[in-house]
């Protein structure tokens, strides 16, 4: 495989990709416009290039922000796809490339792409992931048939009622985190009334939580409403001097909000180390083009001074 051909498909693929992910107009328009390059570049004739394709969508899933129809979009590219990736990869195989996203894997499962057998269940339920990602709720369901008993009863009184809904959905189900993702002050001010709310409380572990980021750190009040660019609420935490990390700046790259970094700038809360490194990292990894930009820009300016 030539290597810079590969690249060069493959940033054709992406920017396909994102516009219509990010697109809310020409929506059909942007859908043929990227099913025609994978038709024309015949990616899905290449095993490799298929399962490139497949980590790509995986790692926009992980990490770019999540409009009110992302996962929409994603499954319409995925139906596309789906006899191609039954034909191509093993069950295992898929499992892999998206174990960190949920919400994919329910799809895959309710669309028959993926089978839960006793394989993929000991591969949720006996990895060290189980632990952060809580398979055994989430896919209860699914997972039941393979569970111990004791597995089982545990499990029980941790499942909500309207479960379905929640994975679908796949947000922290706690009523604060619903809240600020409504950016509603003043519920957010009554229930931190009404519960005696610690404005520096730290967002509780969430079942049916689907974003790897919010998976992997626990974010506290401030930071959470960074990540949904609740500005409303995050003024008033902000007024109210609650603590603020240096990691509040990634939360607001995933919530592809550069009004919220320029309020963080404004109120000289520093970067990790004092440094733009891991702020363009994080939002090269999330395909937030245009935050990296900017943050590069601050580089190029601190050199010239």
């Amino acid at each position: 495989m030539d290597v810079q051909s590969y690249i060069e498909k493959m940033k054709i693929i992406q920017s396909k990709l994102l516009d219509f992910i990010d697109e809310i107009q020409n929506v059909e328009e942007n859908y043929e416009n990227l099913i025609k390059v994978i038709q024309d570049q015949r990616i899905l004739q290449d095993r490799s290039y298929t399962k490139a394709l497949l980590l790509l969508i995986s790692r926009v899933s992980n990490h770019h922000h999540r409009l009110p129809d992302f996962f929409n979009k994603i499954e319409k590219i995925l139906i596309f796809m789906k006899d191609t990736i039954k034909q191509t990869f093993l069950n295992h195989e898929i499992f892999e490339i998206f174990k960190t996203q949920k919400r994919i894997l329910l799809f895959f499962i309710e669309e028959k792409i993926i089978e839960i057998n006793e394989e993929i269940a000991n591969l949720m339920t006996k990895s060290r992931g189980n632990e952060r990602y809580l398979y055994h709720i989430y896919f209860f369901k699914e997972l039941k048939p393979f569970l111990s008993q004791t597995k089982i009863h545990n499990s029980r009184g941790k499942i909500s009622q309207n479960s379905e809904e929640l994975r679908n959905l796949g947000h922290n189900e706690s009523e604060i985190c619903e809240i600020i993702r409504k950016d509603s002050l003043v519920d957010f001010i009554s229930h931190v009334k009404n519960t005696n709310l610690s404005l520096d409380s730290k967002v509780k572990v969430a079942f049916y939580e689907t974003n790897k980021f919010l998976i992997k750190n626990n974010a506290s009040l401030i930071e959470y409403a960074a990540f949904y660019g609740s500005i409303e609420i995050f003024n008033y935490l902000l007024n109210s001097k609650v603590v603020i990390r240096p990691i509040i700046y990634l939360f607001a790259i995933h919530g592809r909000n550069l009004e919220l970094i320029h309020l963080l700038e404004e109120n000289k809360i520093q970067t990790k180390n004092k440094s733009y490194d891991d702020c363009i990292k994080e939002s090269i990894k999330c395909h937030h083009n245009e935050i990296a930009n900017y943050f590069i820009g601050h580089l190029e300016t601190e050199k010239d001074q």
